[in-house]
């Protein structure tokens, strides 16, 4: 139900002229300008049957570039310009990114005669390889820059991250249920027991196993993990997770080379198609490499993709210790630095969450720039060390019947159902401050 009144809502928005006002509105009250950042992970025919909400097939991600390419100006994320320095004016190509006008310090006012527009950028998180498979042909064909952030421990080995793996482990077995203990990070000794009759009660163990593995230490995550292979890794079948059913639960949350798609007869052996079975596994039941090779990524960034660091090993800064989290910035950015060449400027946080001893972090190592996953835009003295970002994936842009609507993208792309959401959580609230004081 919640799908039919979103795409109705778009609709209306888009088609009844609301969008464009909204834009307008967005862009007057911007100082400056508008920066928007889309976030994608995996681009692959098994976006329909993905209940992490990370994928978008090959074919709505070509009518997403396209709708992109002709109603905004987009731009690399090399190209983005670090806040104007103090005194007016935008700074100097030889002043940006230096630390003084990356500090966030400067609250001076853009000159008026500044003009005002929306620039938009297109990121991809976790370098997986159908970002050079199938993403680069299309952005090739339209024109688009993007950046592509790496986990350099994960970069040209057989090892998958571990979203990936529970969702083969839960995909491909025949149990009806598992049975699950586990501590939360306070200590607190937990024990559920996960249904997985149907391909729907599937997601939903999904969505709440990957909540658990989200939310307790590194080390329980791992345990979680080898529980549920010695549990799940008997007897198996091959059947799709359906999670574009009714009653899904939905997350708050190939060979070709870049001269071309393979076709839909090899959808089978492309990596991270579920229709094929699921993700980290062929036919056979095989290994199959989901990430990039370093030349692969050598590849992408010679064709002007800007290859980012995503961290070494993708784990949750805020779950390590300092001295780890440094390990994590520190060396992967010498490891891409090394194998291609340059100094490595972007840096995308594994999960998103920040605290301020991460950006000092990030600021000493070397990065210009930071990328969060805090939905939202950018404008006026945006943070460069804390760039919001919009995640885009299948759902969030077809309709109720699995097509492309370029009235859902755009109030996706637009913020629309996030100040929906926001405006809506506000007026909960206050209802909730005036009952509370009765």
């Amino acid at each position: 139900m919640k799908r039919y009144v979103r795409w109705i809502l778009a609709v209306i928005v888009y088609y009844g002229g609301a969008l464009a006002f909204f834009r307008w509105w967005k862009t007057r009250r911007a100082e400056g300008s508008r920066l928007i950042v889309l976030r994608y992970h995996k681009v692959n025919s098994g976006a329909l049957t993905d209940p992490f909400h990370l994928s978008v097939s090959p074919r709505v991600f070509e009518k997403q570039m396209e709708y992109v390419k002709r109603n905004y100006s987009v731009i690399a994320c090399a190209e983005i310009a670090p806040p104007p320095l103090c005194g007016g004016g935008v700074a100097s190509s030889a002043a940006k990114g230096s630390l003084l006008a990356m500090t966030g310090d400067c609250h001076c006012e853009p000159p008026k005669e500044a003009k005002q527009s929306t620039t938009l950028a297109v990121t991809f998180d976790d370098g997986y390889l159908d970002n050079y498979t199938e993403a680069l042909p299309i952005l090739k064909k339209f024109k688009i820059p993007a950046a592509v952030f790496v986990s350099t421990g994960l970069i040209g080995k057989e090892k998958v991250f571990w979203w990936d793996e529970l969702e083969r482990l839960v995909h491909q077995s025949n149990k009806p249920h598992v049975e699950l203990s586990w501590k939360e990070p306070d200590g607190l000794p937990q024990r559920a027991i996960f249904d997985m009759a149907s391909p729907v009660a599937k997601v939903a163990a999904l969505v709440e196993l990957e909540a658990v593995c989200n939310r307790v230490t590194d080390a329980e995550q791992k345990n979680i993990l080898t529980i549920l292979k010695n549990q799940l890794n008997g007897e198996t079948r091959r059947h799709p997770i359906v999670s574009n059913v009714a009653g899904a639960p939905r997350r708050p949350r190939g060979t070709a080379g870049p001269s071309g798609r393979p076709p839909l007869s090899q959808a089978a052996s492309r990596p991270g198609d579920c229709r094929a079975g699921c993700p980290a596994y062929d036919n056979n039941g095989e290994d199959v490499r989901m990430t990039l090779s370093w030349e692969e990524a050598k590849e992408l960034s010679d064709s002007g993709v800007t290859i980012g660091s995503h961290g070494a090993n993708h784990v949750l800064l805020t779950k390590v210790s300092r001295e780890k989290a440094l390990e994590e910035i520190v060396e992967s950015k010498r490891i891409i630095d090394k194998r291609l060449g340059g100094a490595v400027k972007h840096f995308a946080f594994p999960g998103g969450q920040i605290e301020d001893w991460m950006i000092e972090a990030v600021r000493s190592a070397g990065y210009e720039f930071a990328f969060s996953t805090v939905p939202g835009e950018n404008s006026g003295n945006f943070d460069p060390l804390r760039i919001c970002r919009r995640a885009i994936h299948e759902k969030i842009s077809v309709n109720p019947r699995g097509k492309f609507s370029k009235a859902m993208f755009a109030c996706a792309v637009e913020g629309v159902f996030e100040t929906v959401a926001s405006n809506k959580k506000q007026v909960t609230s206050r209802k909730r401050r005036a009952k509370d004081s009765v």
